[in-house]
């Protein structure tokens, strides 16, 4: 799944992470997000480490990709 989230203000995506995660809770998940800034990167990395996932951020030429792999756990 890839979610475009340039465009998308912080806390809207926390948000939208939040369901996404919550819907695949005990599944395995592979979720490409494109971000405009690096810390946005870094929160959403920080957001779903929570869940028990990997990320991996990567810098593209404007843009950043995090890549959400793993099992989600749900507490």
């Amino acid at each position: 799944m890839i979610v475009d989230a340039r465009t998308i203000a912080s806390r809207e995506l926390l948000l939208r992470m939040r369901d996404l995660l919550a819907d695949h809770c005990g599944r395995e998940v592979s979720v490409e997000v494109f971000l405009a800034g690096e810390g946005d990167a870094k929160r959403l990395r920080a957001f779903v480490s929570m869940s028990g996932c990997k990320t991996i951020v990567e810098k593209k030429e404007g843009y950043y990709i995090v890549r959400i792999t793993g099992n989600v756990c749900c507490a």
